[in-house]
């Protein structure tokens, strides 16, 4: 007897979003049964934050909520103490077209408006 067992394909994509002050924030999406984060990444004009660390300070996901119309994601130091960054990101579909915006907020760094595009 022959059996052959596959396992569901993972979609992903990038979102890329900048503000006008240079802060940005990309983000690795995948989506089995629902969207997830599998990576970030988190600039100012002065420094670089990763979930994914090599060259960059390392951070890690608190929460996040995926539905059709946001994306909000809470970053934290990797001990889970402190929120370091607030991405709220809201989503509009026009067929195949979507826009998306927002903002990321990091704490004791600043605030900004942004707008992505990707996924």
């Amino acid at each position: 007897m022959l059996l052959i067992a596959t396992s569901p394909a993972m979609a992903t994509g990038a979102i890329i979003c900048v503000s006008k002050q240079g802060a940005s924030i990309t983000l690795q999406v995948g989506n089995v049964a629902v969207e997830s984060i599998l990576d970030a990444t988190i600039t100012d004009n002065n420094s670089v934050w990763s979930t994914n660390a090599t060259q960059a300070s390392s951070i890690s996901i608190l929460q996040s909520f995926f539905n059709d119309e946001q994306i909000l994601i809470d970053f934290s130091d990797n001990n889970f103490e402190e929120i370091f960054a607030r991405l709220r990101l809201f989503r509009v579909f026009d067929g195949e077209e979507q826009a998306i915006a927002g903002t990321l907020q990091i704490t004791d760094v600043g605030a900004w408006a942004i707008v992505c595009e990707g996924q």
